[in-house]
């Protein structure tokens, strides 16, 4: 065989070669290219999703206070599950439970304590010598250990101080008040979630004397 034929032979493979390249290069960016404008169009399109809105709600479990203030006892329970509020006259009472509430927390203060949180409230109006006045937490403090005073004020007292927590709430500083203005075993953490209900659990009182 010649060599312009061994040429011819050769220059026929190349060409052969490099068409099946070029075709291959075209399929790859025709194969390329559609993929790409389906993935851009599957972008473009909107997703539908539905937001569901999902009621969140924590409800603290519910607890007794006794508060001993200058020797007169009062235990409030925070009937949280019940949404609503006791208060017992304890004076004479000294147990783990009293007419079946339970006493989980305790709170030794003077009337100053009591003071402090009608200040906190912005003060009570009470009926005092068929008078309504507004009273500061002194002026409370001051008829308490002055004058000779009957559980009808003493209920009135609590009342009007559920009454204004009903309207204005008892937020977590107000609970660190009482904290850190008595001999208490209660604990920030142990009220931690308390304000959130107290607004809507004052707005029931019951007083048991």
């Amino acid at each position: 065989m010649g060599k312009i034929s061994w040429v011819i032979i050769l220059l026929s493979k190349w060409k052969l070669f490099f068409k099946t390249v070029i075709i291959s290069c075209m399929c790859c960016t025709v194969f390329i290219g559609a993929g790409y404008f389906y993935l851009s169009s599957k972008m473009k399109t909107p997703v539908k999703s539905e937001v569901k809105d999902i009621p969140y709600s924590y409800s603290p479990e519910s607890a007794g206070i006794l508060f001993d203030i200058s020797g007169s006892k009062t235990l409030i329970y925070l009937d949280f599950e019940g949404s609503c509020v006791s208060a017992v006259f304890a004076d004479d009472k000294d147990s783990e439970e009293i007419y079946g509430y339970p006493v989980d927390y305790t709170v030794s203060s003077d009337y100053s304590l009591l003071g402090g949180i009608i200040d906190i409230l912005g003060g009570l109006e009470l009926n005092i010598n068929d008078e309504n006045l507004t009273y500061t937490g002194v002026q409370v403090t001051d008829i308490l250990t002055t004058t000779p005073h009957t559980g009808e004020l003493r209920k009135e007292i609590i009342e009007k101080i559920f009454s204004s927590i009903a309207d204005k709430g008892f937020s977590r500083n107000d609970f660190l008040y009482i904290i850190e203005n008595s001999n208490t075993d209660l604990t920030v953490p142990d009220c931690y979630f308390w304000q959130d209900s107290m607004s809507e659990i004052s707005k029931t009182v019951r007083i048991i004397e």
